[in-house]
């Protein structure tokens, strides 16, 4: 703020940058009550729709068009998460 001008404060990128902050605070706050409430491996597996539902919703809402090698990069981006937590899972009823 001391930077910028009043017109900065008010543009429309800094509305999208306090959305964003705010958004961000909930999904921290939720994660760590989902953490206390059903533990860490569930609710990181939880977590890991959100890609999910962000390209569902680039592709229907802002009709964005993903090429395959974006395609494949998610799917091995999404799979690898999932992975490691059934790892992590089986490696600590053991």
């Amino acid at each position: 703020m001391l930077f910028f001008g009043a017109e900065a404060l008010f543009s429309e990128f800094s509305y999208w940058s306090i959305l964003s902050g705010f958004l961000w605070t909930v999904n921290v706050l939720a994660f760590s009550f989902a953490i206390a409430c059903i533990g860490i491996t569930l609710a990181t597996s939880v977590l890991m729709f959100g890609p999910i539902i962000t390209i569902i919703l680039e592709i229907t809402l802002l009709k964005q068009h993903f090429s395959l090698l974006q395609i494949v990069a998610e799917l091995v981006v999404i799979s690898s998460g999932v992975m490691l937590l059934a790892t992590a899972s089986k490696m600590s009823r053991d």
